[in-house]
């Protein structure tokens, strides 16, 4: 290829051009971050009881959740933001000026019930910068994907945490809690949970915005430099979210993010063509983390086509999506779990195996026997 075709490409390739990054582990899978404002747009996890991936949304203009880092009364990341993946699967999100610089991190620890984000901020300056910065964000729809998704009719509970001061938990109830979300800071930060009528109101329709917020007022020295974590856990109520978002404090941030570099870079494909190894590693990290995941009610296996709602055939089983495209990349990543993705496909999917699609624990969805389904677990196990 010659160098100005490939300069081309590597610019194409860039996370700038890029609207939205994805992240995630077994438990968390956290699409759509835009590269434009660093907003986590939607968070999911499966569902055993559901039989299908549940997605937390949030507000056309408002996030699910997003840093915010005000400097006289100016937003910097509603700027020029530059975004780049760190070891090809943490986002990274940088706003630079002349007397400040902040980034955000996200990402999301192995085997964990949740993530942490991390703004970190630095004066460039030589003299004292009031800033106002943190997390805020907005719930506002609750969806079920088994292909197509479809809001789900319920309540949602918010409430200042009795665990530990100034962590708001958001607990969405049908007859009885189905699942929560929980925004622990790694120290105390002022924290409210208000929506667009009323500061006072504390439960709200599925469909109906809840905003929250954990910011605080700080002053930065010159040339200081200051971490603000926020650790979001999910949990199927509010204790277990809330003891999801506290056992990652416990662990803190900057350990387990020295942790999830390690895993990442000690799996990375090795390949002298930087062009393709940037290429085989998103592509298989996102094989990894988006074709499987640990369901949040029963902590069991499930594989799938796709962990993100952006995809037709997200939380349906597909012998030839799950078997012939997504195995070959985890192979490349760790035998070990491809094993567990063939145990599952000749324990759980067997009983229908070859049928056009079924739901994660087997059952048929969309019926209608096909050759190139039926074979595709041979061929795995051939390949394996």
């Amino acid at each position: 290829m010659k160098p100005k075709q490939r300069n081309a490409i590597d610019e194409i390739m860039t996370e700038n051009t890029i609207k939205h990054l994805n992240t995630g582990n077994e438990f968390i899978s956290i699409p759509n971050i835009s590269t434009a404002n660093a907003g986590i747009e939607r968070v999911g996890f499966m569902h055993r009881a559901f039989r299908s991936c549940i997605e937390i949304h949030g507000g056309g203009q408002c996030p699910l959740l997003k840093q915010t880092v005000q400097v006289d009364g100016e937003e910097l990341f509603d700027g020029h933001t530059d975004a780049e993946l760190l070891s090809y699967w943490i986002p990274r999100f940088t706003v630079s000026s002349p007397r400040i610089m902040a980034q955000a991190v996200i990402f999301a620890p192995l085997e964990r019930r949740g993530f942490a984000c991390v703004l970190t901020l630095e004066n460039n300056s030589e003299e004292d910068i009031p800033v106002r910065a943190g997390w805020a964000g907005c719930w506002t729809a609750s969806l079920q994907t088994a292909s197509v998704s479809r809001p789900l009719g319920g309540v949602k509970w918010a409430s200042m945490n009795s665990w530990r001061a100034g962590s708001p938990v958001i607990e969405f109830r049908g007859q009885t809690p189905l699942f929560a979300m929980a925004l622990l800071p790694h120290d105390a930060v002022p924290a409210r949970i208000c929506t667009p009528d009323s500061d006072d109101e504390i439960s709200v329709s599925a469909g109906s915005p809840l905003n929250y917020e954990i910011v605080d007022e700080y002053v930065l020295k010159p040339s200081q430099r200051l971490n603000i974590p926020l650790y979001v856990g999910i949990g199927l109520e509010e204790v277990s979210a809330s003891a999801s978002a506290r056992e990652l404090r416990l662990q803190g941030w900057d350990r387990m993010f020295a942790a999830l570099i390690t895993w990442l870079d000690r799996h990375t494909i090795e390949c002298d063509d930087r062009y393709f190894k940037r290429l085989m590693n998103v592509n298989s990290f996102y094989n990894y983390f988006y074709s499987q995941g640990l369901a949040l009610d029963s902590e069991s296996l499930f594989v799938t086509t796709s962990r993100s709602s952006r995809n037709e055939h997200c939380a349906a089983y597909m012998d030839r999506d799950a078997m012939r495209w997504s195995l070959p990349a985890v192979l490349q990543v760790s035998w070990a779990q491809a094993r567990k993705m063939l145990i599952y496909a000749f324990t759980a999917q067997l009983q229908n195996v070859g049928v056009h699609s079924r739901f994660i624990d087997g059952i048929v969805f969309e019926p209608g026997m096909q050759l190139d389904q039926l074979c595709a677990p041979i061929r795995a196990l051939t390949i394996y």
